[in-house]
């Protein structure tokens, strides 16, 4: 059976991913606890549910704005910043051949 979730609450679902939590780190945050809970964590899980398009859509939106103003700081000479920046681009770079060549 498919749960409905508010759109006050698919907000708030959006909000936090968007600074990278976990679904249980979520869950946690909204005070779930229970069959809230754990039905809460499955259906973020469930790819045809929209709480899993909303966690990821944010998610992937809150990963390209860190790496926006991680880039933007390099590019302004923060030494910091470009050392992270390279690191971010190899690990991606690594995670999209894996997955090219794994399908993991």
């Amino acid at each position: 059976m498919r749960r409905q979730y508010t759109e006050e609450f698919l907000l708030k679902v959006k909000d936090l991913a968007v600074i990278q939590l976990t679904p249980s780190q979520i869950a946690e945050r909204l005070g779930l606890v229970g069959s809230d809970r754990r039905n809460f964590l499955i259906d973020i899980n469930q790819k045809l549910h929209p709480l899993y398009a909303a966690y990821w859509t944010a998610l992937k939106d809150g990963l390209a704005d860190i790496t926006d103003a991680l880039h933007n700081a390099a590019v302004y000479g923060e030494t910091d910043a470009i050392e992270l920046a390279l690191k971010v681009r190899k690990d991606t770079e690594t995670e999209e051949l894996k997955k090219a060549l794994f399908n993991v």
